[in-house]
């Protein structure tokens, strides 16, 4: 089965954009898709498997939600270094009421 793309975030189609990458990082595992609503937090002592597999999957978030942007929208989070971060500052940025919202361009 071909892997599905997640169309580019645009002015118009946040909430759609919003919940097929949900859909598409939930494809990539547990992990992946909790870390958008919870901080990662990289471990201090040695790694486990575990660890290696959740960091992975992060760095997997980062890029995809990365992949799905135009470099107008990737300025608005190319300084964020968590997924965590990066989804709270697009939906900050598209996703709140009209008074919030980036002007459409």
């Amino acid at each position: 089965m071909p892997k599905r793309e997640v169309s580019k975030l645009n002015k118009d189609n946040f909430f759609e954009w919003k919940s097929l990458m949900k859909l598409h990082l939930g494809s990539i595992g547990y992990y992946a898709q909790n870390s958008i609503v919870t901080k990662h937090v990289d471990p201090t002592s040695t790694l486990i498997a575990e660890d290696m597999k959740n960091k992975h999957e992060h760095n997997q978030t980062m890029l995809e939600i990365a992949s799905a942007l135009n470099y107008a929208e990737f300025d608005d989070i190319k300084g964020y270094d968590t997924a965590f971060k990066m989804w709270k500052a697009l939906t900050n940025i598209y996703g709140g009421d009209q008074n919030v919202q980036r002007e459409k361009r």
